[in-house]
């Protein structure tokens, strides 16, 4: 996964005192120009006159009859075009006469490209990947807290981090139009192109723009005013210095790395003699129509099975039923047909079932507690005996659903369709893959009263949810990363530090605490820690297996870790089939301390997340192995 720090953490106020100097005889409204990326970097040899270019914005700005939103789309036009040939400088001119104005499409509106300035790159000068707080608003009669007894999560209510790709232009004191910082032996000379565009040229190389490159528009009344006094050095602003190598060392790099007993257990290799094998019960599912599949050669596990318990006896298994699902008018989004059997753990008998249309390939089901689960398309509520307790309406396709361990706090993504249609057919012809589009997030407490909502990007990630607060992973400078907690508005506390080689993933699991996965070699060896609410380190385990999955018992005194192993000597993350995995490891812990209480080990393990689940009490394990459900009669503490 690639990860963009910020380059340029001052880029607004920078705007206003150092740009706006240059074109001091217009409008203050206009002054501050447009902050974009190109979407898909041009290049002079790979393009002709006339293609299309487009650019995303990258900050919110106003101007004469035009409001751009960050994200909003810019389309542009090649001029002119010259391949550097017989030792010729290579030149490539570009104008952009539409942009998407405060709507789905685009309109009529020239902006002039003044300047350029490379992709961010440089961790250590700016370690801090960037934080985005979705605009919220509170809404009346939620409460995130039914329960008097917990503590009131306010964080959600008020304030909300994303983390992720989010660009600025990395302005300079005394910045002017025509100038390119940070890419050699290009130059951009503003207007000189057919139909006034502007043209970037470079005598000894060919004119190659990468992705992520910066970009400064403005409206042509501001872009072609000559300025007639220089700016002054007097009063310009000063620029915070980025942080030093020495300052970096100084830091913790891995607060994570002794764990050191009693308060911490590292997971030792589980022998034969640990294996708890002798299954009490197994439920054949032929009859149901599943099927597992073992041809299909995947990069990564799917989501196409779910395994929860609702209640002592009460055993639910979801599975998609129909590989192919054939799409038309009355169903146009639907990606999936899954089958739900709920059965009876002991005597195996079939006490109901349903079928559920799903739109995606996402997850599609998650536990709420001891006896309830909560089901996508729509937010669906399933008590015991599949009963349907409630439905939440949802706007759009779920995007991401985050749960606080103790359920006070439920957060849904719901994308939102930024362009119009054509305009979106269009971009995803010209760049090869789905464009960015809007989150529409929903906070709700317990009862599913919406407590505040607000917006954000898809390519932004959720963070995870405490008891406490919200928890994110901020990428630091070579390949180091930190994982804070926002218990408030105001409050943000650093909870551990860490060095990993991927990007790794965290998320919370009762009663409160969090489940890291990261990698510990460049080979992307895999390793999982789990740590306390207060970012002490509880259990850590390196097995040098290649995927690692969780799920916690609903009375939060028990947590299963499932790590597969890999036949051969392939690779973490290159491609693999079913008959390419050997078996999994499932391994159940006391949630107090990180003590293992058993293992179990599943032959034929499916290739699929969301295989196994601990009965509420923690008594029993249910684990899909090939076309059986394997019931296993855990040890008491």
């Amino acid at each position: 996964m690639r990860q963009v720090v910020k380059f340029g953490t001052l880029a607004m106020h920078l705007v206003s005192c150092s740009w706006g100097a240059l074109v001091a005889q217009t409008s203050r409204l206009s002054s501050v120009p447009v902050e974009a990326e190109f979407l898909k970097p041009p290049q002079a040899h790979t393009v002709a006159p006339g293609s299309t270019v487009f650019a995303k914005v990258t900050a919110e700005w106003k101007g004469q009859g035009c409001i751009l939103h960050t994200g909003a789309v810019l389309e542009g036009t090649v001029e002119a075009e010259e391949p550097r040939k017989n030792h010729n400088r290579s030149t490539l001119a570009l104008s952009f006469h539409s942009a998407q104005c405060d709507g789905t499409d685009l309109q009529p509106y020239p902006l002039v490209l003044v300047a350029a300035a490379a992709p961010p790159n440089d961790y250590v000068a700016v370690p801090e990947v960037d934080i985005n707080s979705p605009r919220l608003r509170a809404h009346p009669g939620g409460e995130p807290n039914a329960s008097p007894d917990q503590p009131r999560f306010q964080t959600l209510g008020q304030h909300l981090e994303f983390t992720g790709v989010a660009h600025h232009f990395p302005f300079k004191p005394g910045l002017r139009p025509g100038d390119i910082l940070g890419i050699r032996a290009l130059k951009l000379e503003i207007g000189t192109g057919p139909n006034r565009s502007s043209v970037f040229s470079s005598e000894h190389k060919e004119v190659s723009l990468k992705a992520f490159t910066q970009i400064l528009l403005n409206p042509p009344s501001v872009a072609f005013v000559r300025v007639a006094v220089p700016l002054p050095k007097a009063g310009a602003p000063k620029l915070t210095a980025p942080a030093t190598r020495a300052a970096l060392a100084a830091m913790p790099i891995d607060t994570l790395e002794v764990c050191k007993a009693p308060a911490c257990v590292i997971d030792r290799p589980v022998s034969p003699a640990d294996f708890s094998n002798q299954a009490s019960g197994s439920i054949s599912l032929v009859s149901l129509g599943f099927r597992p599949r073992s041809r299909r050669l995947l990069a990564d596990f799917e989501q196409d099975v779910a395994l929860a318990w609702l209640g002592p006896d009460q055993l639910l298994f979801a599975f998609n039923s129909h590989p192919l699902v054939p799409r038309g008018k009355a169903s146009p989004e639907t990606a999936r047909m899954v089958h739900a059997v709920l059965l009876n753990s002991s005597s195996q008998r079939v006490l109901h079932s349903a079928d559920w249309k799903i739109p995606d390939a996402e997850r599609f089901l998650w536990q709420l507690d001891a006896t309830r689960v909560l089901v996508e398309d729509e937010l669906r509520v399933y008590s015991t005996g599949l009963q349907l307790e409630r439905t939440i309406p949802l706007g759009g396709k779920l995007r991401f659903l985050r749960i606080s361990p103790n359920g006070n706090a439920i957060m849904a993504g719901t994308l939102r369709e930024r362009h119009s249609h054509d305009l979106h057919s269009h971009l995803r012809e010209v760049l090869g893959s789905e464009p960015e589009e809007d989150v529409d997030i929903s906070i709700f407490d317990r009862d599913f009263q919406i407590v505040s909502s607000g917006v954000a990007a898809s390519t932004l990630a959720p963070p995870a949810l405490l008891n406490e607060g919200q928890v994110s992973l901020r990428p630091q400078a070579e390949g180091d990363y930190r994982m804070a907690i926002a218990r408030d508005q105001s409050t943000t506390a650093t909870l551990a530090r860490f060095r990993s080689t991927c990007g790794p993933e965290v998320s919370s699991i009762a009663p409160d605490l969090l489940f890291l996965i990261s990698c510990a070699t460049n080979i992307g060896e895999s390793e999982y820690r789990v740590l306390h609410a207060d970012g002490t380190l509880m259990l850590r385990g390196r097995p040098g297996l290649h995927q690692a999955g969780i799920e916690s018992a609903a009375d939060a005194r028990r947590f299963a870790v499932k790590l597969v192993s890999r036949l051969g000597n392939a690779p973490p993350g290159s491609p693999f089939s079913a008959s390419d995995l050997d078996f999994a490891e499932i391994r159940i812990y006391r949630a107090e301390d990180g003590k293992r209480l058993a293992a179990v080990r599943v032959d034929d393990p499916p290739t699929t997340y969301g295989a196994f689940a601990l009965s509420p009490d923690g008594s029993q394990l249910a684990a899909l192995s090939g076309s059986r459900i394997n019931i296993f009669t855990l040890p008491a503490d």
